[in-house]
């Protein structure tokens, strides 16, 4: 009466969810290190043109430092010069620092040692055109993997809710088939010593002390808990979507000032 085919459909909703929640798992593991690399790119450019600065500084401060020697500076320019050398050579430092942090996390991302970790080959990538804030935010309700991953849930949760109210049903049990017989019952003598004859029986089962309520119940209650996880899961990423898009049309605004200026 449906037992067997809700079981399975069961089966496989919850089939269903465990490879979403792998895939939700893989594209948190790419996302991650993709900031990772990202990070690790920026501190290397960052390095760069601390490096840069940190040399035009040094060239200042040695010609603060030869105008005073020479009795046409100050010492006030020349401890100044020097100060903002000494200043630009920390920020390398740090910026050192920095690149080594971001090199042990993509290394950490990417199951290597820091040291096999290569040069990276790609700098950061320059950004094309931005989609509309209305298709971004459709393309994260439709395909963003922990939506799709918390619907399967909720789906799983409710065939196993279906499973169990048809476990409810009774369950007929059909029997069919032959048995030897005394040959003084069969009334046919001519049927020898042996004398066979048909068998049947038909049972079922009803589940009048178990109506299976609690796996029902539990069932329905992990769907609505789903739901509500989902729900909320899409407003929480319709504002991250909302504030990275905001973040980018900053950044873009940055960069375009900066390379008409410079």
């Amino acid at each position: 009466l449906g037992q067997r085919g809700a079981r399975v459909r069961a089966a496989e909703k919850g089939l269903e969810q465990t490879r979403l929640e792998t895939a939700l798992s893989l594209w948190h593991l790419r996302h991650e290190a993709r900031l990772a690399y990202y990070t690790a790119a920026r501190a290397d450019d960052e390095l760069v043109i601390a490096q840069r600065v940190e040399e035009l500084t040094r060239r200042v401060a040695q010609i603060a430092a030869t105008r005073y020697d020479a009795g046409a500076g100050t010492l006030l320019e020349k401890l100044q010069a020097q100060l903002v050398e000494d200043r630009a050579q920390q920020d390398v430092n740090d910026r050192q620092a920095a690149l080594r942090v971001a090199r042990l996390e993509l290394a950490r991302f990417v199951g290597l040692p820091p040291a096999a970790l290569q040069p990276l080959a790609d700098s950061l990538a320059t950004v094309g055109a931005t989609p509309a804030l209305a298709a971004l935010l459709a393309g994260a309700e439709n395909a963003h993997p922990e939506l799709r991953a918390l619907a399967a849930e909720r789906f799983a949760a409710e065939a196993r809710a279906h499973a169990g109210r048809a476990d409810r049903r009774p369950v007929f049990n059909l029997d069919l088939g032959v048995e030897l017989l005394d040959p003084a019952t069969c009334g046919n003598a001519d049927n020898g010593p042996r004398c066979v004859g048909p068998r049947g029986a038909l049972s079922f089962d009803l589940p009048v002390f178990n109506l299976n309520g609690g796996p029902i119940a539990r069932a329905e209650a992990e769907a609505r808990a789903a739901a509500i996880k989902r729900n909320a899961a899409a407003a929480r990423i319709r504002t991250q979507v909302r504030a990275a898009y905001e973040s980018l049309q900053s950044a873009l605004t940055r960069a375009r000032f900066f390379a008409a200026r410079y």
